[in-house]
């Protein structure tokens, strides 16, 4: 791994800008497209190959020429997702490491997608119930999709006073929410703010019954968690894992399974006070269109990757 400094460093930077995409680990590319689409609605935008390149500023030289595809709901292909083909451990539990540990995604009826995904490879582990959180503005579900990733189906009711939460308008719309699994919540929060200048919401003490249900905890233990408000209508959200939590490990040279890689939109590279796996490069395949890109670990472990709004 060839980490490299930014540039100047002026002190003065652009902060963290919109979710672009959510980046998924798959063992078989075809099965997982035809499951979103069949299951989801979602539509797939592009495939191809990954540049080798592109693999190696992941610090994911084995996935140079994997497989990928980009899908997306059919009303709004500006937030996609995408699966990278590769190799995931056999012994490998999603909720229980650190890192990108979910995608929340809007939806119409999450009463009526639970019926829909029975017997599907989208597997309930936590059904459909109205939030602590909102005063039941806010309904969802959390599923395990049919990568080992953890997807959260959330169904917005009403405006929630201080939050700007999308409406959907299809029945399963798109990625609003990315969530990161901490060791320390106040360390990660530190470090978004300090390098993306994005201070975070209230601390919010709740249930998080998914992640007590994979650490086998009573399921009302609390939890603590924060959000991050970004650009179009988008979130990081940020849970303080248990102590029992551990660092992710995936296939030496793979990208780490499950969900691997979030990406986001930033006015400009060159002065963020950041040390990055590669110097910034462009390509043509989406979702760059040949703006330029950087990726880096964030404060939990996450991989975050960048790309260039102008």
């Amino acid at each position: 791994m060839n980490e490299t400094t930014t540039g100047a460093n002026t002190g003065v930077h652009p902060p963290l800008g919109r979710l672009l995409s959510v980046t998924i680990s798959v063992t078989d590319l075809p099965s997982v497209v035809d499951a979103y689409r069949t299951h989801l609605g979602y539509r797939l935008l592009e495939s191809g190959y990954i540049p080798a390149a592109l693999a190696q500023s992941w610090a994911a030289p084995q996935n140079a020429e994997a497989r990928y595809g980009l899908m997306a709901p059919p009303s709004d292909p500006s937030v996609c997702i995408r699966f990278v083909e590769g190799l995931t451990p056999e012994n490998y539990r999603p909720l229980r490491t650190f890192g990108w540990a979910a995608v929340e995604i809007a939806v119409m009826d999450v009463d009526a997608l639970a019926a829909r995904l029975a017997g599907t490879p989208f597997k309930t582990i936590g059904p459909p119930a109205d939030l602590a959180f909102g005063g039941g503005a806010l309904r969802a579900m959390s599923v395990r999709g049919p990568a080992r990733e953890i997807l959260i189906f959330t169904q917005i009711r009403r405006a929630v006073p201080g939050y700007d939460l999308p409406a959907a308008i299809d029945p399963v719309d798109r990625a609003f929410i990315a969530v990161a699994a901490a060791d320390d919540l106040h360390k990660v929060r530190l470090f978004y703010r300090d390098k993306f200048l994005a201070p975070s919401g209230p601390d919010i003490e709740t249930p998080i019954y998914s992640v007590n249900d994979a650490f086998d905890l009573p399921r009302e233990d609390r939890h603590l968690m924060t959000t991050i408000a970004l650009p179009g209508q988008s979130y990081v959200e940020i849970d303080q894992y248990p102590e029992m939590g551990a660092k992710r490990v995936g296939v030496r040279g793979y990208l780490a399974p499950g969900i691997a890689m979030v990406t986001f939109e930033i006015g400009g590279l060159d002065d963020l006070p950041l040390y990055w796996l590669g110097e910034p490069s462009h390509y043509e395949i989406g979702p760059y269109m040949s703006r330029r890109q950087v990726t880096f670990y964030g404060a939990a472990g996450e991989l975050i990757e960048l790309i260039e709004s102008v």
